[in-house]
């Protein structure tokens, strides 16, 4: 799967730049990009990864589209970090709840660097880098798997 979806990025990421997410995002392009989202339940298929392809393929830029990615992630982080913070505070402990906020600052922060790095590399480039990681890693699992 992961094969297929890379040549499905470099098909999407050909599209022409014909939306902006400011003024053409709209309810339907909202519901196309949930239905390719069900996508990632398939082994292979990366959540960000198909967001982006919808994104793409509805002709909205590679940095609307990534933005789009990562506006639909926060809800589920935020609801992961709250049963993750829910589960140790359960557990009792003041040294874990102290080692779990911690870790949660520092999750917060290198992800928001993290963000902030890729919606600066993906103005500047395109996703091929991605398409060739997906197709490396691909070739590399079916040759393990298959020889």
């Amino acid at each position: 799967m992961s094969l297929i979806f890379a040549i499905l990025l470099y098909i999407s990421d050909k599209y022409k730049i014909t939306k902006k997410i400011d003024t053409e995002f709209t309810n339907s392009s909202a519901i196309i990009i949930g239905l390719f989202q069900i996508l990632a339940l398939i082994p292979g298929v990366s959540r960000s990864g198909i967001t982006i392809t919808s994104g793409r393929l509805l002709g909205f830029s590679r940095f609307d589209s990534a933005k789009i990615s990562f506006f639909l992630s926060i809800p589920t982080l935020g609801a992961a970090s709250l049963l993750g913070i829910y589960n140790i505070y359960k557990e009792g402990s003041t040294e874990l709840n102290f080692l779990a906020i911690i870790a949660v600052i520092f999750s917060f922060i290198f992800s928001y660097f993290t963000i902030a790095f890729f919606l600066n590399f993906i103005k500047k480039f395109s996703l091929n880098i991605f398409i060739i990681y997906r197709i490396l890693l691909s070739l590399f699992i079916l040759s393990v798997v298959y020889l």
